[in-house]
């Protein structure tokens, strides 16, 4: 059915299109135009050849409402175009971009020649209509029509031109040129006719067989049974070595899945089982199979699944048991009476991550003094500080006796301030420091001289506890 759109809808339909969409519309509409007019006029004894067509969708809208600014002009007179054409001189190469009016003049081309070419903007509006029109009612590319080809492997038909155009609207989600949606359901409905016909001559239902992550017998036996080079105990012999596979292959899989959650199930589904069941559903096309391959690469695909879930397990087993550790570790440092036990119907990693970072809160809780719970509240540490040198920092630092549950506490501020990863302070030498960046230079004697304050208040706290000891110690 051709559809003619009036001015004023095609300019508000294509102000809906993006970019892309107009950049495909524009592209092929005029490969059609210039295609039929060509295909219309062969130009003999002419001295002028028609390279291209370009034309402008919003040329009448206002500057102001256009998503771009007109980029067609003409080069004679230099006015903006709707439409534009662009020819080359066959004596000298020298192409021109015309309108109307000017292209007559300049070529010299005779005028039934160039009334035959204004007929073109007849052809723009007619392909362009019939894509705006359905893309304006909710059409769009036919995806379901280009799976099925892929699958059916009609793609295999299409040309060059064609396949480039498909994929280009397919991009765009653009509905397509009634002739080329109408080439592709005939290559698809040829495609599906040699497939039932393959599929009765070799005898085999390439359906997927219910039951079996790897049917094996299902499709390997009927191209046994075809092979011409093979003896009759031979067959015999390779047809029960692929009912053994088949049964023990697909039982371990069945017992390796139980012993792994869904996700890890699909995931190696999609990487091993469906392409090689894919393999296995295209070999009837093939005219020389090796069988052994085959069965090699199905035992090892069982192998490998078998691995998966050991190495799942023997994982997972290790966090348990890492969990369970840090569980008796809270129940003895928290303070309330509740008693907190491994939930295994939850995900492992959640509840390890649960208990390591509420172990961690329990122990800072129980260990860093008030002063510096205090500062983390407050910023009065770089407030006293009006100089900060890195020199100073080390040398501070040096002061310090730091074991490994000061390092944990200071780094635990740290993070805290802001800080996830640990800065280099102690062993930084100077010249590398100066070699870096002013902002990372600042960041990291900020750093430093938090960790310095961090650690004068822990030793502080620690000499304090120590203090107290002693005094208790002269009283008894």
């Amino acid at each position: 059915m051709v559809v003619v759109l009036s001015e004023k809808d095609r300019e508000k339909i294509f102000d809906t299109l993006t970019n892309e969409q107009m950049r495909v519309v524009k592209k092929y509409v005029l490969y059609e135009a210039k295609s039929r007019l060509l295909s219309r006029y062969f130009w003999k004894g002419i001295n002028w050849e028609l390279v291209r067509l370009e034309y402008d969708p919003l040329f009448k809208k206002k500057r102001s409402k256009r998503k771009y600014n007109p980029t067609l002009y003409c080069d004679a007179c230099h006015n903006p175009l709707k439409y534009q054409y662009v020819v080359r001189s066959l004596q000298t190469g020298y192409e021109q971009e015309l309108g109307e009016t000017c292209f007559t003049q300049r070529t010299g081309i005779p005028t039934y020649i160039a009334r035959e070419i204004y007929k073109s903007r007849d052809d723009i509006n007619l392909f362009q209509d019939e894509i705006l029109s359905k893309y304006h009612t909710g059409i769009r590319f036919p995806k379901s029509i280009y799976k099925k080809s892929l699958y059916f492997n009609a793609d295999e038909y299409w040309g060059d031109a064609l396949r480039d155009r498909i994929l280009d609207f397919k991009r765009a989600d653009l509905p397509l040129f009634h002739t080329d949606r109408l080439k592709l359901e005939n290559y698809l409905d040829s495609a599906r006719k040699e497939f039932e016909l393959e599929k009765k001559e070799k005898n085999i239902d390439p359906i997927k067989v219910k039951g079996k992550y790897l049917p094996l017998d299902h499709y390997l036996k009927e191209i046994v049974s075809k092979k011409k080079d093979l003896w009759s105990d031979e067959r015999i012999k390779i047809k029960e070595d692929i009912r053994i596979l088949d049964f023990t292959a697909n039982n371990s899989i069945k017992k390796d899945f139980s012993r792994i959650p869904k996700s890890k199930q699909d995931k190696l589904r999609i990487n091993y089982i469906d392409p090689f069941n894919h393999k296995l559903k295209m070999l009837y096309k093939e005219v020389d199979v090796d069988i052994t391959e085959i069965l090699e690469e199905a035992r090892s695909i069982s192998t490998i699944i078998m691995n998966e879930a050991d190495d799942f397990e023997e994982n997972n087993h290790n966090k348990i048991v890492e969990c369970k550790k840090i569980i008796q570790e809270v129940n003895r440092l928290t303070s309330d009476d509740k008693i907190y036990e491994i939930d295994l119907n939850n995900d492992i990693d959640r509840e390890l991550s649960f208990f390591k970072n509420y172990l961690e809160e329990l122990k800072v809780e129980k260990i860093y003094p008030y002063k510096l719970r205090n500062s983390l509240e407050k910023d009065q540490i770089l407030c006293n500080h009006d100089v900060i040198d890195l020199t100073l920092i080390k040398d501070n630092l040096g002061k310090y006796t730091i074991d490994s549950q000061d390092e944990f506490l200071i780094d635990y501020y740290l993070r805290k301030r802001g800080y996830s990863q640990k800065l280099e302070v102690e062993n930084l030498s100077l010249e590398d420091f100066e070699n870096k960046a002013i902002g990372e230079q600042r960041e990291i004697l900020v750093y430093g001289t938090l960790k310095v304050e961090f650690a004068k208040i822990i030793y502080e706290f620690e000499q304090e506890i120590a203090e107290r000891k002693e005094k208790v110690n002269r009283v008894n």
